[in-house]
């Protein structure tokens, strides 16, 4: 939720990656968050992020919950000061701090809700093409440049992209290109040129 910070044990969560975690890589914070705290969740946008002195990652995200964590709790700023050391404190307190700023400079996909519009959409044009979704789309990315889910159907994975203003010709290119060149780059099942998708 907005202005608030997931605190699992009294502390912010933590885990090891295998292999180096990309600030963009939705899909193993999100994968994270269902198998370790038991929620699911999108990424809406990465508020915080760096390595420290020992290459230790230290990443926050605005998260939409889409589900209750079943591990943990939400706590507000005024929480801040419970958190056990000096390190988390100052972390959660740059994080929320970054979720009240550029607000005007904001992806559409980093908004909350925006999610809900885009599910049915996928869904409509799946169930047009015969390939009903057999399950809940995973987030692979989400940063400032796109948002990319992997959505299982009955005849396989597809993937949906959005992009910002600025790359607001790629469906239309992505479209034409795959009429022309079929067979040789991506496979464009459906694409909304206006909202480039």
């Amino acid at each position: 939720g907005e202005g608030r910070l997931l605190v699992v044990d009294g502390s912010l969560p933590s885990w090891e990656t295998t292999g180096r975690l990309r600030w963009s890589d939705a899909g193993q914070v999100t994968a994270a968050l269902r198998e370790r705290f038991g929620f699911d969740a999108f990424v809406l946008r990465p508020l915080l992020g760096g390595r420290d002195d020992a290459g230790r990652g230290v990443w926050a995200y605005e998260l939409e919950a889409r589900s209750t964590p079943r591990h943990g709790r939400w706590i507000d700023g005024n929480g801040v000061g419970t958190l056990p050391d000096a390190e988390q404190r100052s972390i959660a307190a740059a994080a929320l701090d970054g979720g009240a700023r550029d607000e005007a400079l904001r992806a559409p996909w980093s908004w909350p809700g925006w999610y809900d519009g885009v599910l049915p959409w996928i869904d409509e044009r799946l169930e047009e093409l015969g390939r009903r979704r057999v399950g809940e789309p995973n987030q692979t990315h989400a940063w400032a440049i796109s948002s990319v889910l992997r959505i299982p159907t009955i005849a396989g994975d597809v993937y949906f992209k959005a992009v910002p203003p600025h790359f607001g010709h790629e469906a239309a290119l992505t479209s034409a290109l795959a009429r022309r060149h079929r067979g040789r780059i991506t496979t464009v099942l459906a694409a909304d040129e206006e909202r480039r998708w």
